[in-house]
């Protein structure tokens, strides 16, 4: 215990001092008791030699009674050093001389007592004539044995001095540099790493300890170093992640794991408040308000609402774990995202879907919505529209035509009651749902209000406008079991009040279910041609050059004739597929089929197009998949395909149909709009339609060569149509003199039966293929 407090120095000095003493006093003990062990058998050797030597002597005194020599034997015994005392005996155990040494000497362990028979031996037979006992002192072996002791006893303390000294200097000849590698080491751990470590060339050990921790200081040097840098980078990295933190759009909280806060910005503290450092914050007190739907908020990520500073927020939260090296988890990061204006969007786009953007109506998507939750309730559907809309649209202007469809919304919004759902389906075509078992009875009288009320002029703007309403209702359970069934029958009641005269009111009647048969027997014969590969097929018409009567293009229009070589005419098969969904498989076959052509034609030299016309219903995300996989299928590229739309498909729903349309043109597809100025679309608004192509119905050219007004309005549609980057094709073309005022007013390209009626596939290829083949030849060779 003593020693361990003791320097490593001392310890090892004394350590090495101590297992000398401990190997050296015993060999010392050893030594000196060896020696007195060799001295005392000497003694014994010495004594025993003696005595019997003596006892010869003594005997032929003895067989010859000589007592005196006796005596005077015995007396001379004092010339011995050795000799303490002797003593001759008789056989019969008389004393017959003796000596004592005086004065008589202490007694000694190393004292010797012998004793021997005195034999005459002279005689025949040898004769035992006494005892002869003599006493050996110790003592003067003693006193040599310690002479001997203290002098190796000196020679011991010596040799142990020079040794310890020897000691002594190889240690400290060893620590020294023991003690500046100590010292090499302090100053490595406190951080001091430029002085050089000492004793690096030695070849022993300790150069081998010094070139190791120079290394190690070399080493720490790099590391230190090293550090520095990463402290550096590390500083430069919360810079810029304060920077990072601060102009970014999301308000971001850091938690340690126990929810204290790390960090916060300025956007989470414009979100949630200032909260302190180390604070513990429960996320879900911040979130309390809960997701939009009510439910409370669980998980990591979902929408929720906060009040701060009288404004409200929509918030998409992220909470995400943070991880250490080693798997723990040390805290989370909650990012809060802004997303109040995406919602407000999303909410007037959902409220789009579903409604009117002019009249502020629900549509066609709210009605069928509503008819799908009737179940088996009684309900009525009346369907209306205006009579002579579109001659007021034409000549009044399309604001005056906004305006009158505002007029009849606003109208048919004071009509009905809270339970009743007032809807427009398009253009001049409106609706109204009652509930109900009465509904049948006040379907009747809102219908004759609606007629009533625009009976006479409406005030719109400055201008008394005259039309009318001409109505058409159908009933459930009363004329058909499925609510769904009730579009179709209003539809036929309402095609019933057109065809009766205007301005009146129709129930549906078990009558016109022949038209509906019809129409069912229609479905179904399509179905069945679809899934046979039967039809419909495309017929392709003519695009011209207005001026040289080139080819440019062709449009694929379907027409369908069965199996028993009846036909059904487009107006009548087109919207039964768009009402039943077959108008998808319908228009992937025209499209299949168009693409098939249009790669062989373009093979042959052919530079043109091939047009397809696309149905507004396809324009959810349908059609652009269609054509995808048609050009895919048939390895037709996208500039020998055109797409075809009217004005119906952007007005029914802008956003959705825009986005169709940009991405067909991305796809690098053509996209022409059809029958422009038919129908509710003015010169103001084709800015908005992003299309390449505009096509002007044949209701102005029929009107072209005898009306300078008409002639006017295809100039200002060319012209308008020219200056956004579109090319301008006119429809319905039947005559040369039509021909000629439409070249006159600029149209660049024809359609119609003045280049001949549409021609089937097989006759386009028989006809032109090979004609295309050899222009391009003929081209080729001029170039050359």
């Amino acid at each position: 215990m003593m020693l361990s407090r003791l320097s490593f120095r001392l310890q090892l000095i004394t350590g090495c001092v101590l297992v000398l003493i401990a190997t050296v006093v015993p060999l010392f003990i050893y030594d000196v008791m060896s020696e007195g062990r060799k001295q005392r058998h000497e003694l014994a050797r010495f004594s025993a030699h003696e005595t019997e030597s003596l006892a010869r002597i003594v005997s032929i005194p003895m067989w010859d009674f000589n007592d005196p020599f006796l005596t005077d034997m015995m007396q001379s015994l004092s010339e011995y050093e050795e000799i303490e005392s002797a003593e001759l005996t008789d056989a019969a155990g008389e004393v017959l001389a003796s000596y004592t040494r005086q004065p008589m000497r202490a007694q000694t362990a190393y004292d010797v007592v012998v004793e021997r028979d005195v034999i005459y031996t002279e005689i025949q037979n040898p004769e035992v004539l006494g005892t002869l006992r003599i006493a050996f002192s110790g003592a003067p072996l003693a006193k040599q044995i310690k002479d001997t002791a203290l002098a190796r006893s000196g020679l011991f303390v010596a040799l142990l001095l020079f040794t310890s000294l020897a000691i002594y200097w190889a240690l400290e000849k060893l620590l020294s540099p023991i003690d500046r590698l100590v010292e090499s080491i302090q100053k490595i751990g406190t951080g001091c790493l430029d002085d050089d470590i000492r004793d690096v060339g030695r070849a022993d050990e300790i150069g081998k300890v010094a070139q190791a921790l120079d290394q190690l200081r070399q080493s720490e040097r790099a590391m230190q170093e090293l550090r520095a840098e990463q402290d550096q980078h590390k500083l430069q990295e919360r810079h810029r992640l304060a920077l990072a933190l601060e102009s970014t759009e999301d308000g971001v909280l850091v938690l340690d794991e126990n929810d204290a806060l790390v960090l916060q910005n300025d956007r989470a503290v414009r979100f949630f408040g200032a909260f302190d450092k180390g604070v513990g914050i429960d996320p879900a007190l911040i979130f309390s308000s809960g997701s939009d739907d009510g439910s409370p908020n669980t998980g990591s990520d979902f929408t929720t609402k906060v009040e701060r500073s009288g404004r409200t927020y929509d918030l998409r939260i992220r909470m995400d774990p943070i991880w250490d090296e080693d798997g723990r988890q040390i805290g989370r990061v909650v990012l809060a995202s802004d997303i109040t204006e995406q919602v407000r969007q999303k909410r007037r786009a959902d409220y789009l879907a579903k409604h009117d953007a002019l009249t502020g109506l629900p549509n066609r998507r709210a009605l069928e919505a509503a008819l799908e939750d009737v179940g088996s309730k009684p309900v009525a559907l009346l369907f209306g529209d205006l009579d002579r809309f579109k001659t007021i649209n034409d000549t009044m202007g399309h604001a005056t035509g906004d305006a009158l469809l505002r007029h009849v919304g606003d109208r048919m919004r004071k009509l009905v009651g809270p339970d009743d759902l007032p809807v427009r389906l398009g253009g001049d075509e409106f609706a109204l749902l009652v509930h109900g078992s009465d509904c049948r009875t006040r379907i009747e009288f809102l219908g004759d209000t609606l007629i009533e009320a625009f009976s006479v002029p409406i005030q719109v703007d400055d201008l008394l406008l005259q039309t009318s309403f001409s109505l058409g209702f159908a009933c459930a359970p009363d004329d058909t079991e499925n609510a769904k069934d009730l579009i179709q029958l209003a539809d036929l009641a309402l095609y019933q009040a057109k065809n009766t005269g205007r301005g009146r009111i129709c129930p549906f009647e078990k009558s016109l279910q022949t038209d509906v048969a019809r129409r069912q027997v229609i479905r179904e014969a399509l179905s069945d041609a679809l899934n046979a590969g039967q039809g419909p097929n495309p017929v392709y018409q003519k695009q011209t050059d207005a001026v040289t009567g080139e080819i440019r293009g062709f449009e694929a229009l379907a027409r369908w004739r069965q199996k028993d070589g009846t036909s059904v005419s487009p107006g009548e098969f087109i919207p039964i597929a768009e009402e039943s969904g077959l108008i998808e498989s319908v228009t992937r076959r025209i499209l299949v089929e168009s693409c098939n052509l249009a790669h062989d034609l373009a093979h042959s030299g052919f530079p043109g197009r091939i047009s397809v016309n696309a149905s507004p219903i396809l324009f959810d995300g349908t059609i652009t998949s269609l054509v995808a996989e048609s050009l895919d299928k048939t390895g037709c590229t996208p500039d020998q395909l055109e797409i075809e739309i009217t004005e119906q498909v952007v007005l029914s729903n802008r956003i959705v149909a825009t986005q169709e349309i940009e991405a067909l043109r991305r796809m690098g597809v053509s996209v022409a709009l059809d029958d422009f100025g038919m129908g509710y679309s003015s010169l103001s608004y084709l800015q908005r339609f992003p299309v390449d192509k505009v096509k002007i119905d044949r209701a102005f050219v029929v009107e072209i060569a005898r009306s300078e007004e008409t002639r006017a309005i295809v100039r200002a549609i060319v012209d308008l149509s020219g200056a956004l980057g579109m090319s301008v094709t006119a429809e319905g073309a039947e005559t040369e003199d039509e021909r000629r005022w439409l070249t006159e007013c600029g149209v660049e390209t024809i359609q119609g039966y003045v280049d001949g009626t549409p021609i089937s596939e097989a006759e386009l290829r028989k006809e032109f293929v090979t004609g295309f083949e050899l222009l391009a030849t003929a081209k080729t060779q001029g170039a050359a």
